[in-house]
């Protein structure tokens, strides 16, 4: 009873992990402390990875480095010239690297190197080289595609890659209105219109929801959303957005949210979109579901979408 308990099961875990006599349950021990979903493990586990002579017990706990609610701020610094090691531990240590990212919102690490009394020589040197040691790895064979698409997102993170729109997108299912109104317009590619043509939209009595079909299980990186842009009435759009991602329509679970301003209104105007991250869900259907309208109008909903990934 008391291993239900998050506080008392995570350090349990952690030592089963740490204990060389207990090799057998360590990947076993790696996923309990995943599942628990509770802080207290990252600095131990960061110590592990870095300190551990057994590759076995390295793997393990990089593993659970790459998913637990608090991996240390550290952790990509440290594990930084890991990264330039081949071998079978790799993709998992970029996917650590790559969680603290997302985690700590350190999308700027290259600006690190300025970061003198707290970085090393040879650390400079590494964040130095560290966008052509992504690219390399992104043009690993097939064989290795685990390392590749770990260094593709790693280098998406760092802002060293724009993710492109997914192309063939089609909308699955949407809120139902008024017929004249086409769920396709959001995809047809006018952003900048005030024509109501180039928009979709519902009553707000209504819950607003759209679902895409990718045409095949794609890597969703954020979603790019142009606000209805009504002329003189941009209030008339989405505020609160959800986002859901799965590879079955009946299994759709929620990934991202986020708020979106209202959109100027006017013809012609600069490119107001919004992105909201999605931190590499993988899936085929993606859901949009407004949670809340920026005013209680008559009619509410967007210009356009873009689903971002590969």
């Amino acid at each position: 009873r008391k291993l239900r308990k998050p506080e008392v099961a995570l350090p349990i875990m952690v030592s089963v992990l740490e204990d060389p006599a207990q090799q057998a349950s360590w990947e076993t021990a790696a996923k309990e402390i995943v599942r628990q979903n509770h802080p207290g493990a990252g600095t131990r586990l960061l110590e592990l990875a870095l300190t551990s002579s057994l590759p076995e017990q390295r793997s393990a706990a990089t593993n659970a480095l790459a998913s637990i609610v608090d991996p240390p701020e550290t952790t990509a610094l440290s594990l930084l010239p890991l990264l330039f090691r081949d071998g079978s531990e790799l993709a998992a240590t970029i996917s650590a690297c790559t969680h603290s990212v997302l985690v700590h919102h350190q999308h700027d690490l290259l600006e690190w190197r300025a970061m003198s009394e707290s970085i090393s020589d040879s650390q400079t040197q590494h964040l130095n080289q560290l966008s052509e040691r992504l690219k390399t790895l992104q043009a690993l064979p097939a064989d290795q595609q685990a390392t590749s698409d770990a260094a593709r997102q790693l280098a998406i993170a760092l802002r060293m890659i724009t993710p492109e729109p997914i192309s063939g997108v089609q909308i699955l299912d949407a809120t139902q209105t008024d017929p004249s109104v086409k769920p396709a317009a959001l995809l047809d590619g006018v952003w900048n219109s005030i024509d109501p043509t180039t928009m979709w939209w519902t009553p707000v009595s209504q819950n607003g929801f759209l679902v895409l079909d990718l045409g095949s299980s794609k890597t969703v990186t954020g979603i790019r959303i142009w606000n209805l842009n009504e002329s003189g009435a941009g209030y008339r759009g989405w505020k609160d957005v959800e986002i859901y991602v799965s590879d079955t329509q009946t299994a759709l679970r929620p990934v991202s949210q986020g708020n979106l301003l209202p959109a100027p209104g006017v013809a012609e105007p600069l490119d107001y979109s919004q992105v909201i991250p999605v931190n590499f869900a993988k899936g085929r259907y993606v859901k949009l579901a407004c949670k809340e309208y920026l005013a209680q109008s008559s009619h509410a909903g967007l210009t356009e979408i873009q689903i971002l990934g590969y």
